[in-house]
């Protein structure tokens, strides 16, 4: 990161040989307006259009079990520590456009040995509802 800094500032007091003047443009045109991560609306940047990629926002959810409901009326239970372990995950993946949405579900006292749980059916239609992409 300094030696980007430097060859833009360099750059801009024409310091740089031609090709590395053009790759710091390059640079700051990215840090500026993110144009290989995002849409780029500035007319001065360096990338091609057809190099450009819009970023896809991904909404997620995430769905949280128990099979019993043993414990789930503590203050922090399962279904807490594995909502915080998705979360961290999407997190991770921000970069990529992931969001956790804020909407909980959790199914709690529910066995994962069928399809009968009615959070897990709400996500289900969540889903086909476009809601959660």
């Amino acid at each position: 990161m300094r030696r980007s800094a430097w060859r833009m500032q360099a750059n801009h007091e024409g310091g740089l040989s031609e090709r590395a003047g053009q790759r710091a443009r390059e640079l700051a045109c990215v840090l500026t307006c993110g144009c290989l991560l995002g849409h780029c609306d500035d007319s001065e940047c360096q990338t091609p259009r057809t190099a450009r990629q819009e970023k896809t926002i991904v909404r997620c959810a995430i769905h949280t079990r128990k099979s019993t409901e043993d414990g789930l009326d503590q203050e922090f239970n399962l279904l807490d520590a594995q909502r915080l372990s998705g979360e961290n995950y999407v997190r991770s993946a921000e970069g990529e456009g992931w969001r956790v949405i804020p909407d909980l579900y959790d199914d709690g006292g529910f066995t994962g040995g069928n399809m009968d749980r009615p959070v897990l059916k709400r996500l289900i239609a969540d889903i086909e509802a476009g809601r959660i992409a």
